[in-house]
């Protein structure tokens, strides 16, 4: 299961970036965010994904050129308000009410096919050949990530052990 996930982020990671003409749920919308009330007015890139599941499907099938009327507050919690705006506390908390999206650009992440060009992104030039030695190569890396994450845990908990038992006078 575990080489299985990481096959499939290492694909969505590398895959090429697309520009669709209609957007979906995954993709990113590149625009002006503009305050109807107020002067804040912003390029932002608005990962659909982060915007509220009930508030999703008025992102979804835009266009360029499209514009989405929302509640900000009401689509986005305040981590992805900060990201998207650049904004941190009380310039943060301004921003309430209705916003405009007006669409420039929709960004997709594709899925990176298994192949040569691939397997050469991740390992290196020809040091697999084929799916079978990828996945063999994989599991080889994900085996010594843990080994020296163990031997760190290990080496953290016996180093607590021995300090909290050892009487120091100092």
């Amino acid at each position: 299961k575990e080489l299985e996930e990481t096959v499939e982020d290492l694909r969505s990671r590398n895959g090429k970036m697309e520009n669709p003409d209609v957007s979906e749920a995954g993709d990113k919308i590149y625009g002006k965010l503009t305050a109807k009330e107020g002067d804040f007015s912003e390029n932002v890139l608005l990962d659909i994904e982060k915007v509220k599941k009930s508030e999703q499907k008025q992102f979804i099938g835009l266009k360029k050129e499209d514009t989405v009327t929302f509640d900000l507050r009401k689509a986005l919690d305040n981590a992805t308000i900060g990201d998207i705006t650049g904004l941190e506390g009380d310039d943060q908390e301004k921003l309430q009410g209705e916003f405009t999206l007006a669409v420039e650009n929709i960004n997709r992440q594709g899925i990176a096919e298994l192949n040569q060009e691939f397997f050469d992104q991740m390992f290196g030039k020809d040091a697999v050949s084929n799916e079978e030695e990828f996945m063999k190569k994989l599991e080889e890396t994900l085996m010594e990530n843990y080994d020296k994450e163990t031997e760190s845990f290990l080496d953290a908990q016996l180093q607590r052990k021995l300090v909290s038992q050892t009487d120091m006078n100092l």
